[in-house]
Formats: C-alpha cells, structure tokens, sequence
C-alpha cells in the first residue's frame, strides 16, 4: 500500500500520482499522512514494518485517502 506525505498536509493531486507512478504497475490509492506522525529510529530513518503494523490495525493517524483518479 503506498503511503505519502506532502508539504504542508496538502492533498495530492491526482495527476502528479499518475506521473510519478506511470512506469509501476497500478497501485492501490495511497494513503496520505503527516510525516511527524511516521515512527521514525533514532537516526530518522522511517520505520517500515512498524509503519505497516500500525495501518493493519488501524492506528497509524491518516489524512483523507488521496485519490487516484482512476
């Protein structure tokens, strides 16, 4: 599931998704979220597997879902 941040929590345009994912194969919607709410280590490095933890159990704060368009 692709998760993005944006400057200043501002949603995602959906043209600028379908841009940067043209050359992937088709991908969920992502999930839109603020980068001071990612676990981060010591070091800033972003915590992945804790990051999928906290979706699946619905804990991790998200913004609206940005939309795809498609």
């Amino acid at each position: 599931m692709p998760l993005v941040c944006t400057r200043g929590d501002q949603p995602l345009e959906d043209s600028r998704w379908r841009r940067a994912t043209a050359d992937l194969p088709r991908l969920s919607a992502p999930v839109h979220c603020r980068f001071q709410d990612l676990p981060r280590t010591g070091t800033w490095k972003i915590k992945r597997l804790e990051i999928a933890r906290l979706l699946a159990s619905g804990e991790l704060p998200t913004l609206s879902p940005a939309r795809t368009g498609a």
